[in-house]
């Protein structure tokens, strides 16, 4: 639930203010002017706030509020408009689901806007950040074998998800990216064929580089209906 909320002003389109939020369904309480605004109806109420934004959008008392979570009102609303509404729109307009895909023969994590780390193995491994690649996150439980930590990865895509607020989109499947998730290996190889240790200065290893292209693989998934 997102809430938009402003005091009063002194500026001259303050009453045209007042009206439009009013034709929202906002409600002044205390001095403080507030318009409630469900997750269902964010992806559509970038141009229904425009005209309010365009009086309103300097003024000091201006305040956003997405789930508790202090925001910039006018970013917040035009980012999801602009990029989840529209990505939205054209997998609507297209009905191919591979829009939404990372790639276009690869699903990834079922969502082309989850850019925080790659789902696939590309280039050389040669980089020195630790967290490019979905293998980055994990240890060793001993000289050749690295464990994936599935949990992590799976927290650091929800925050992903939830900063962009991804899940607004109706095509979004929270289902869908955990399967994924769960998917992947639970210990890697490193053999140096494969992966090899990354070392950051002296001494022990500190995580693993791919030295060759390994295609990203899902195994197939079990249900159990017991």
């Amino acid at each position: 639930m997102f809430t938009l909320s402003f005091g009063h002003s002194t500026s001259k389109n303050y009453k045209e203010a007042l009206e439009i939020a009013h034709n929202l369904g906002g409600k002044m309480e205390l001095g403080i002017m507030s318009i409630i605004i469900p997750d269902y109806e964010l992806l559509n109420s970038y141009n229904e706030l425009l005209p309010l934004f365009n009086l309103i959008g300097k003024w000091k008392s201006l305040t956003g509020d997405y789930n508790g979570k202090r925001v910039e009102p006018y970013r917040f609303v035009f980012n999801i408009w602009n990029n989840v509404g529209g990505c939205a729109q054209k997998r609507n307009d297209t009905w191919d689901k591979r829009h939404c895909w990372q790639n276009i023969d690869q699903e990834g994590w079922g969502c082309k806007l989850i850019q925080s780390f790659s789902p696939f193995n590309y280039g050389d491994g040669r980089y020195q950040r630790s967290n490019r690649f979905w293998y980055n996150f994990g240890e060793f439980t001993d000289k050749t074998t690295w464990k994936i930590n599935k949990n992590l990865i799976f927290e650091k895509l929800q925050k992903t998800i939830e900063e962009k607020s991804l899940n607004l989109c109706p095509f979004f499947e929270m289902k869908r990216i955990k399967d994924v998730v769960l998917s992947l290996p639970d210990t890697l190889p490193v053999d140096d064929v494969h992966y090899i240790r990354y070392y950051y200065g002296i001494g022990n290893p500190v995580n693993i580089r791919h030295i060759m292209l390994v295609p990203f693989e899902k195994p197939e998934l079990k249900f159990s209906f017991n």
